[in-house]
C-alpha cells in the first residue's frame, strides 16, 4: 500500500489522475489531513466515493501507533510510537514562551550511527531510517494532540534521534510538505534541522531550504577534542567544516546557530572557550550553551550550573551572542533516545 504522508501536493495530484480522478481531489485530500488533521477518508465528505474507496484501499494514513505519552512537570510532553517492524521512534512537545503554542522535536532515524559520546540515541546504534511519511506523521500526531488541547505547534526543529543529513532526502520531503502552503504551512523561519556536520550535504542543503534554520552540533572546537566528542569529526574536520559553513552563508545569508553541550572537566574550560570564540567569530552566528543530560551509561557527565554561566560570561566578554539553553522534560526522560531506550529499543 502506499503512504499517504509521503507525497507531496504534485505527486498526489498526479496519482489521482492516473487513478482516473481530476487533480483538484489532490488539494481536497491535503486539505483534510493537513488543515483539518483528519486521516479518515470516510470523514472526507466532499471527496466522491469511489475515491474513497481508492484511499481505503490502496493508501496508507498510518505508520505509527502510540505506546506512551508523559508529561513532565515543566509541561514538556514525551511521545513514544512504534513502527510496523516493533521499533520505537520518539517526538517531544516543547512549550513555548508564548502561551498555546509548542515547539515540535522529531526523530529522522531508528537510533544514529553518528556515533556522539555523549547521546543516549546512538547507544545501540541504528536501525534504519524513518520514511518520509514517519516523519511528516510525528508532525501530524504532535499537532492533533496539541489542536485537541487547544493549543498549536508553531515550530519544528529536527534534534530528536538521528542525523538528518544521513537521512537527507527522506528529510527534504518531509521539509517539502511540511513547508508547503498547501501542507503544514510552517513558515521555514519556524524550521530547524541540526546537523553534526555532514560537509557534502551543507551546501546542497542551503540552496534547497534557504530560509530554514541551520543549527550545527560543535561540542568543541579543536579537532582531537572534537573527534573525541564527535566522531564523524574524523571523516569532515572542523577546517572543512569551516568552509562549508562559510559557503552556507555566503549562499544564504542567514544566521548559524552553533550548539555546545558542556561537560565537566572536559570541554568547559577557559581554553575551550577561547577556541570555540576563534572558531565561530568569522560567522553571524548565535551560540546556544546546553546543559548535558546524565546518560547512566556514558562517561561524560554535565557541568554545573555554576560553570555553564561562568562559560557564557567568557564568551559573552569576546562578544559572541550566547545563551543557555532551558533543559526541557527531565524527570520524563525526554532527552533523545532515553526513553526509547528504557523500552528496548534497538
Amino acid at each position: 500500500m502506499k503512504e499517504i504522508m509521503s507525497f507531496t501536493p504534485a505527486d498526489l495530484a498526479g496519482k489521482c489522475e492516473r487513478e482516473g480522478f481530476q487533480s483538484f481531489r489532490a488539494e481536497q485530500i491535503y486539505n483534510w489531513l493537513y488543515c483539518n488533521l483528519v486521516n479518515d477518508p470516510e470523514k472526507m465528505k466532499n471527496l466522491p466515493a469511489d475515491l474513497q474507496s481508492v484511499l481505503i484501499k490502496d493508501y496508507r494514513f498510518e505508520l505509527l501507533s502510540r505506546q506512551d505519552l508523559s508529561r513532565a512537570e515543566d509541561n514538556t510532553i514525551k511521545f513514544l510510537w512504534q513502527t510496523d517492524d516493533s521499533e520505537y521512534v520518539e517526538g517531544v512537545l516543547i512549550p513555548g514562551a508564548e502561551a498555546g503554542r509548542y515547539t515540535a522535536c522529531v526523530s529522522v532515524q531508528l537510533g544514529c550511527n553518528a556515533g556522539c559520546a555523549f547521546c543516549a540515541s546512538g547507544l545501540s546504534g541504528k536501525a534504519r531510517d524513518l520514511k518520509s511519511a514517519e516523519i511528516v506523521e510525528q508532525i501530524w500526531r504532535m499537532k492533533k494532540f496539541a489542536r485537541e488541547e487547544g493549543k498549536r505547534v508553531s515550530n519544528v526543529v529536527f534534534m530528536g534521534m538521528g542525523e538528518p543529513f544521513l537521512n537527507y532526502e527522506n528529510v527534504s520531503k518531509t521539509l517539502e510538505i511540511i513547508t508547503h502552503e498547501k501542507g503544514f504551512n510552517i513558515g521555514s523561519r519556524r524550521i530547524t534541522v541540526s546537523t553534526v556536520g555532514i560537509v557534502p550535504r551543507i551546501a546542497e542543503f542551503a540552496r534547497s531550504f534557504p530560509q530554514i534554520v541551520l543549527a550545527v552540533s560543535l561540542h568543541a572546537a579543536d579537532d582531537k577534542l572534537r573527534s573525541r566528542l564527535v566522531p564523524i569529526n574524523k571523516k569532515y574536520s572542523l577546517a572543512e567544516l569551516h568552509s562549508a559553513l562559510r559557503e552556507y552563508q555566503n549562499i544564504t545569508g542567514r544566521r548559524i546557530t552553533f550548539e555546545y553541550v558542556l561537560f565537566s572537566g572536559i570541554n568547559d574550560r577557559r581554553q575551550d572557550a577561547e577556541n570555540l570564540a576563534d572558531y565561530v567569530r568569522d560567522f553571524k552566528c548565535h551560540i546556544n550553551l546546553i546543559p548535558a543530560n546524565d546518560v547512566s551509561e556514558l562517561e561524560f557527565k554535565p557541568s554545573g550550573r555554576k560553570k555553564l554561566r561562568e562559560f557564557k560570561n567568557w564568551l559573552e566578554a569576546m562578544n559572541l551572542p550566547v545563551t543557555i539553553r532551558k533543559s526541557r522534560g527531565e524527570n520524563e526522560k525526554a532527552a533523545c533516545g532515553q526513553l526509547r531506550r528504557d523500552r528496548g529499543g534497538f
